[in-house]
C-alpha cells in the first residue's frame, strides 16, 4: 500500500477542510501520514522555496528514512 503525504498550506492549523479527501483516501486504502511545513522556523526569517524544500526533504526522511526509498508514495499539496 503506498503512502500519501498531505501536505498543507503555510499557515494551515487545522485540517478539518480536508476531511472530505481524507476520509476518501483512507476509504480507498492509502496510508495516510499530514505534513505541516508552517512549523519550519528559517533561521533569518525570509522563507524562500529552499526553506520549503529543506523542511519537505526532512519530513519523508524522518517517515521514510534515508533514501534510496523502494517503496513509492505519493504527495499531495494544498495552498
Amino acid at each position: 500500500m503506498h503512502k500519501v503525504f498531505l501536505i498543507h498550506g503555510w499557515s494551515v492549523r487545522s485540517t478539518q477542510t480536508y476531511q472530505a479527501l481524507h476520509l476518501k483516501l483512507a476509504e480507498a486504502g492509502f496510508n495516510l501520514q499530514e505534513i505541516h511545513l508552517g512549523r519550519y522556523v528559517s533561521l533569518d526569517n525570509d522563507i524562500e522555496v529552499r526553506d520549503i524544500s529543506r523542511a519537505l526533504h526532512n519530513e519523508l526522511l524522518r517517515a521514510l528514512g534515508s533514501p534510496p526509498w523502494k517503496d513509492g508514495f505519493h504527495i499531495i499539496t494544498h495552498s
